[in-house]
């Protein structure tokens, strides 16, 4: 069966409230990664999602657009509720809180670390959804937005730990006094993670432009560097691993890479430069303090699941210790550990399905996400609004590829969904501008203009 769909809407072919909302919810992507800057209680980015999220949800009112999210979103973000009412209705012992070293927290507190979690972890797929189905290009503009944000970040990062600037000091409430680099996040492993994640979009763009793309993957090395994250570091060197395994075939992206890479080794050997990043590359002796907070984080991670191993300790503890996967199990137990094993898994399962020479943007948001995955099992990073954005345009996609619907069937002929920015074949544009004018082309005309779903 052939289902056709509008990506502009039916009957619908100008500038909507949607289409506005675009413009919050790309200050939202270029700002998730600067978690240390606030206005008021609230970080920059999330003034942004919030106005997005009034935006979209007028526009959905008034139209009565359906709600469409994935079945896996839906089974994560039930697992995350089930969990957080749990604890405010059957709170953990207090005696046990006590000899954790810490008082028990109200249910407010309870209540408000999940739902901040819920911004990200369903809110935010669900409002980039609403602009994929509006116009699939807008999809790839998130992406650019986010990954430059965090190159903004790194540099900002890079000049500091130079001494030429002191915008961290100035404009960020936690400073690292150790000669670590946040940036503009709200603490150096964040600022890390962030630049690891958004690599494999700088080595997705050096095959594309030589000058844009090596600018944005030095730029990301910087940060990782200056965060002085061991598991950032590791992530990014995978990454530009992965990449060069993928691109074995591409003589073009091969050589470009290899040529940076050279540049890079030989700059970061000169004494000067040498001096400012040996002490944080923090291998061997130089992180083994970090390594015992790292294992008694672990040791009560464990004792917590041992102690209420069905629902956890509370979801308030989700990011206590330094391992995502222990996070999950001590904080919300079974519950939660089975509700975040089929959220990423299906993400997972989708995106990989997903990818395809049509679509190059999803192996780049897959790549991220394995990274984030991968280090996570020595990192605390889980709950912070720009992990979520490559697996809300993941499941953006997924909806993109269905045609609107809420199942988990996932379209067998990627070649017949337009890609829809940059890396797609031009040639789809006449199509596309036919389909956002609402003209229907027949079976086997221009790409992006049918999508077959398998029934």
């Amino acid at each position: 069966m052939t289902t056709t769909h509008r990506l502009a809407g039916p009957n619908n072919p100008g500038r909507t409230l949607t289409d506005f909302a675009m413009l919050p919810m790309l200050a939202f992507a270029l700002t998730s990664t600067w978690g240390g800057l606030r206005a008021g209680p609230l970080m920059l980015c999330d003034v942004f999602l919030t106005l997005a999220a009034l935006m979209l949800g007028i526009e959905t009112i008034s139209t009565r657009t359906p709600l469409s999210v994935p079945r896996w979103v839906w089974v994560g973000t039930v697992a995350v509720i089930t969990s957080m009412s749990t604890h405010v209705w059957l709170p953990t012992d207090p005696s046990y809180i006590f000899s954790r070293g810490g008082p028990p927290q109200a249910n407010a507190t309870q209540v408000i670390t999940g739902l901040q979690w819920l911004a990200a972890f369903f809110m935010l797929p669900m409002l980039v959804i609403f602009l994929g189905r509006r116009r699939e290009r807008y999809l790839g503009y998130l992406m650019w937005a986010w990954a430059l944000g965090a190159a903004i970040s790194a540099l900002i990062a890079g000049s500091d730990m130079l001494g030429v600037t002191q915008i961290g000091v100035n404009f960020v409430e936690f400073v690292n006094t150790s000669g670590r680099q946040n940036g503009l996040q709200s603490h150096a492993n964040n600022m890390g993670v962030g630049c690891a994640l958004a690599t494999p979009v700088a080595l997705y763009l050096l095959g594309r432009s030589r000058f844009a793309g090596s600018f944005l993957l030095a730029a990301l090395g910087i940060g990782v560097v200056a965060s002085g994250s061991r598991g950032s570091q590791v992530g990014y060197v995978v990454a530009i691993l992965l990449s060069v395994l993928l691109a074995a075939r591409d003589r073009r992206t091969l050589l470009r890479l290899s040529s940076l890479l050279v540049l890079i080794v030989i700059v970061m050997d000169l004494p000067p430069i040498k001096a400012l990043w040996l002490p944080l590359m923090r291998f061997g002796a130089a992180g083994e303090a970090s390594d015992v907070g790292r294992l008694e984080y672990r040791d009560q991670a464990i004792l917590d699941i041992q102690t209420r191993p069905i629902d956890g300790i509370g979801i308030d503890y989700i990011t206590s210790s330094h391992s995502i996967y222990l996070q999950m199990l001590s904080s919300g137990g079974i519950i939660l550990g089975l509700g975040c094993a089929a959220y990423f898994g299906g993400m997972l399962r989708v995106a990989w399905r997903l990818r395809g020479p049509e679509r190059p943007h999803i192996s780049v948001l897959l790549s991220s996400t394995i990274i984030w995955l991968g280090v996570g099992i020595i990192e605390n990073q889980l709950t912070d609004r720009y992990l979520y954005v490559p697996v809300a345009l993941i499941a953006a996609y997924q909806l993109v590829a269905t045609g609107g619907g809420s199942g988990d069937v996932v379209d067998e002929h990627p070649g017949e969904v337009g890609g829809g920015f940059v890396g797609g074949d031009p040639g789809r544009r006449e199509g596309q501008g036919a389909l956002r004018a609402g003209v229907e082309l027949p079976p086997g005309g221009n790409l992006g203009v049918e999508t077959r779903v398998p029934r």
